[in-house]
C-alpha cells in the first residue's frame, strides 16, 4: 500500500514539473502580435515595391521642303549658293559660314519671304552711284557687282535677282566718296551683307568700310 502511494506522488511531481516548464517555454517564446505586424508590412514594402508606369517618349522629327530650307521654330536652314552662276550649293543654318562669311541671322516670314544676315569682309568690284529722282530709291547710294565678284557673295536659290545692293549708312557712304553726285568703277570692302527676299520693293543692304576708285 505504502509502494502504491509513492509511486502516485512521483507521478504528480513529474506531471507537475512537466507542466511548469510548458508553461515557461511558451511564455518566453510567445511573439509579440503588433510588432510582427509591422515586421510583416514592413517586408511586403520592400520587397514588392509598385512598379513606375513607363512613359513611352516618341522622337522628334524634322522635315524640310523639297528646296532645303527648313523653319521649325527651332533651327531654320536655307540653301545658298556662290553667286546666281554658281556650282556650289550648300545648306546653312545661323552660325555656319560660307564663302568667308558667317550666317548672323535667318527668318521666314512667309512664302517667297525670307531673311538672312551675313557677317565678315568681303572684297567686291562693281559700280558704285547715286540715285538721282526723289521716287522710291531718291538719293540713295547703289552697288552694282560686277561680273567678276558675283562668286564672292552668298546668294539664295529661289532668289532670281540681279546681284545688287544699298547701304545701311547712306550719308556715311556719301561722306566717305566726298560726294552727292556720283557713279564710276571701284572696289569696296564690305563687312555685312543682309539679303531679303521678296516678291517685290526689297533689296539687299551691306556696311561699307572703304571704297577705292579704279
Amino acid at each position: 500500500m505504502k509502494r502504491l502511494i509513492a509511486i502516485s506522488l512521483s507521478v504528480i511531481v513529474i506531471i507537475s514539473a512537466f507542466a511548469g516548464c510548458t508553461d515557461g517555454r511558451n511564455g518566453d517564446d510567445a511573439p509579440d502580435s503588433d510588432d510582427d505586424s509591422v515586421s510583416a508590412i514592413t517586408v511586403i514594402s520592400g520587397d514588392n515595391p509598385e512598379p513606375e508606369p513607363e512613359v513611352e517618349i516618341e522622337p522628334s522629327s524634322q522635315e524640310s521642303s523639297d528646296s532645303g530650307d527648313q523653319d521649325n521654330g527651332n533651327l531654320a536652314t536655307a540653301q545658298f549658293r556662290d553667286g546666281p552662276n554658281g556650282t556650289t550649293t550648300v545648306t546653312l543654318a545661323v552660325g555656319d559660314s560660307f564663302l568667308g562669311l558667317t550666317l548672323e541671322y535667318l527668318d521666314f516670314g512667309g512664302d517667297n519671304d525670307v531673311s538672312a544676315k551675313f557677317t565678315g569682309e568681303v572684297i567686291l568690284r562693281g559700280t558704285i552711284g547715286v540715285e538721282r529722282t526723289d521716287g522710291f530709291m531718291g538719293r540713295t547710294v547703289w552697288f552694282y557687282v560686277s561680273d567678276e565678284s558675283l562668286h564672292l557673295l552668298p546668294y539664295y536659290v529661289k532668289d532670281s535677282r540681279t546681284v545688287w545692293f544699298v547701304f545701311d549708312d547712306n550719308e556715311g557712304v556719301k561722306q566717305m566718296v566726298g560726294s552727292d553726285s556720283f557713279n564710276f568703277y571701284c572696289e569696296i570692302v564690305i563687312d555685312s551683307y543682309r539679303i531679303r527676299v521678296l516678291e517685290a520693293g526689297v533689296v539687299n543692304v551691306a556696311s561699307l568700310v572703304s571704297v577705292t576708285p579704279l
